[in-house]
């Protein structure tokens, strides 16, 4: 019951943070739970790509307009050219 612990412990803190008006922490949790079970799913890429989306969130929120840019397309990029690859190789 690892990852249950583990959601309700990140579910726990970002309505906390949530409540408290920091909404980019509670982003910042709730992207970093899904990194986490992607990652532990086997899903990689998933991770990958939430945690480009925080990130991307956060360069958006500061204003960094073009670096939230950046950061989503390469997420997009990445996930779907590695999706190929990896229906490629198994076909």
């Amino acid at each position: 019951m690892r990852f249950a612990a583990v959601f309700f412990a990140a579910g726990f803190l970002a309505a906390v943070f949530l409540a408290a008006g920091l909404r980019f922490a509670a982003v910042f949790f709730a992207a970093g739970f899904l990194a986490a079970v992607f990652l532990a799913a086997g899903l990689r890429f998933a991770a990958v790509f939430f945690a480009a989306g925080f990130l991307a969130a956060v360069f958006f929120a500061a204003g960094l307009r073009f670096a939230a840019v950046f950061f989503l397309a390469t997420a997009i990029f990445f996930t779907s050219f590695t999706s190929a690859a990896v229906s490629l190789a198994i076909s």
